[in-house]
């Protein structure tokens, strides 16, 4: 797998091959195929899971408009799932949902997610970086020692969940969060 921290003004470069997933982000990111034949094509605000298999492609181009780690599996198809089939489950693509941000004061506690919901696969919460102190993220029970703390500028990985979280403001912060599903089949 080729890793890559990329910032908002940089290009990540795949190799060539027939085979590409995007295996490890957290915000959407914009791809650009450069097929062996025929005219690039882009795809905008792609998640992990998004594949492209059976086109060759002579490289791809990844941009993020937000600053992330990103990782890619780039290969002949062959090679990638030849002896490993069996041992590697697929994951699911994920896509973009929705977002909001939510303004905390010091001590204040809030939930972070709407009410249960089936068809949500999963969060990412950032504490954006202009807030003055940390936030806390977990269940019922999160507090000024309780929960994952989110300091100014950190985020999440993406958390599973369906149901409702909530987060405490250590100090007065704004928590941005993006809401993932399934994608379409």
């Amino acid at each position: 797998m080729q890793r890559q921290t990329l910032a908002t003004t940089e290009v990540m470069v795949t190799p060539g091959g027939s085979f590409f997933e995007l295996a490890e982000c957290v915000y959407p990111v914009d791809v650009r195929v450069f097929p062996v034949s025929g005219a690039p094509f882009d795809r905008r605000a792609m998640l992990r899971g998004y594949r492209l298999e059976g086109r060759a492609f002579s490289r791809i181009e990844l941009r993020t408009a937000t600053a992330q780690a990103i990782g890619v599996i780039t290969g002949d198809q062959r090679e990638v799932y030849g002896s490993s089939a069996s041992l590697v489950e697929p994951v699911p693509a994920l896509e973009y949902a929705a977002h909001s941000d939510t303004v905390l004061v010091a001590g204040q506690e809030a939930f972070i997610t709407a009410v249960a919901n089936g068809r949500r696969r999963g969060i990412v919460v950032k504490n954006l970086a202009a807030s003055a102190g940390a936030a806390r993220i977990g269940g019922t029970g999160v507090g000024a020692a309780a929960g994952l703390e989110l300091s100014p500028g950190q985020m999440t990985p993406v958390l599973e969940c369906q149901g409702q979280l909530s987060a405490y403001a250590v100090g007065n912060c704004t928590l941005s969060v993006i809401y993932l599903r399934n994608a379409a089949s």
